[in-house]
């Protein structure tokens, strides 16, 4: 139910949520993180509302869900490939996920500490706002920048593409084997980042490589040019046909360096409201369309509390 109409007395029902989880070994959802969750999804929908407003809509803002077509990894180069030419972004390098998902989707990103200690993401999703969950806890993002930039890509194939169904949706990431939708949402995420026709500017056509010292060659230059962790680029130049199956499975236990300048990556701090959001309502409130009492409500601030945008007096 809307709390806010339930104040007005009316009785309102919010639109169904669909949550998509990231998991990896063993499922370990914790229901203490309901509440987080809900609250990432009403600064989504302040933030569709705040962007209406201002008459701000991304290219890719009116996604409809769509059930896996064909074969799910395919469906999921595809729909990285669409999204990509709906943005004019076909071969280079992606720089910011969170600006990108935020500006140009509709969906905003935001880190807050779960409990669910082996939930590395989660995708938020209802008929009329989207939100993209990090886990601040999650130990291997801490030793690995790079992994957010995955993160928010898997996930923002569930936000955008998933069919929108009540309800929690768990997903175990055991091996390559696992629910549709998560396989198309890997393969988009790599096809995302790493783009085939990029690649093939790039590298050159794929004719697999001569040995183990050319195809770590590979992987290091694709990963260093479009800023992803080794195992992501390693199995997507594998399924591109740039090297066997078994030069892969000795790659994946093998490390390439980062060469490259990192991509710029910005997000909140942990538990801090989303940057897009933010950025939003201080210009609806300099424009005068929102009140500085509905950016305070929006942000969960008190009504006295300074807006992130204000100096605060010495």
């Amino acid at each position: 139910m809307d709390v806010e109409a339930l104040w007005e007395g009316r009785a309102a029902r919010l639109p169904a949520l669909s949550v998509s989880l990231k998991h990896g070994g063993y499922q370990d959802f914790d229901h203490a993180d309901d509440e987080a969750l809900e609250a990432a999804l009403a600064q989504a929908r302040a933030f569709k509302r705040v962007r209406a407003i201002l008459g701000e809509h991304g290219a890719a803002s009116a996604v409809v869900g769509r059930a896996v077509s064909g074969d799910p990894a395919q469906d999921g180069y595809r729909l990285a490939r669409e999204l990509r030419a709906s943005l004019a972004l076909t071969a280079q390098p992606i720089g910011d996920l969170r600006l990108l998902a935020e500006a140009l989707t509709g969906t905003i990103v935001l880190l807050l500490p779960l409990r669910s200690r082996r939930v590395t993401a989660v995708g938020l999703a209802a008929p009329d706002a989207r939100a993209i969950v990090i886990n601040a806890n999650d130990p291997f993002r801490l030793r690995n920048p790079l992994v957010d930039r995955v993160s928010v890509a898997h996930e923002l194939c569930h936000c955008l593409f998933d069919p929108i169904e009540s309800g929690l949706h768990l997903v175990l990431e055991v091996g390559n084997e696992g629910d549709e939708r998560e396989r198309r949402a890997k393969a988009f995420a790599a096809e995302f980042l790493l783009p085939f026709d990029g690649l093939k500017l790039l590298l050159g056509p794929a004719r697999g490589a001569a040995g183990s010292v050319e195809a770590a060659r590979l992987v290091q230059t694709a990963r260093s040019r479009y800023g992803t962790p080794h195992e992501i680029a390693v199995n997507h130049l594998h399924n591109h046909g740039y090297f066997a199956k078994e030069m892969r499975d000795w790659l994946v236990d093998s490390m390439t360096s980062f060469d490259g300048t990192a991509p710029e990556h910005t997000m909140p701090a942990p538990s801090a409201p989303s940057l897009g959001l933010v950025a939003s309502l201080q210009r609806a409130c300099d424009q005068g369309v929102v009140t500085e009492a509905d950016a305070r409500a929006a942000l969960g601030l008190d009504v006295l509390a300074p807006l992130p945008w204000e100096s605060v007096p010495l």
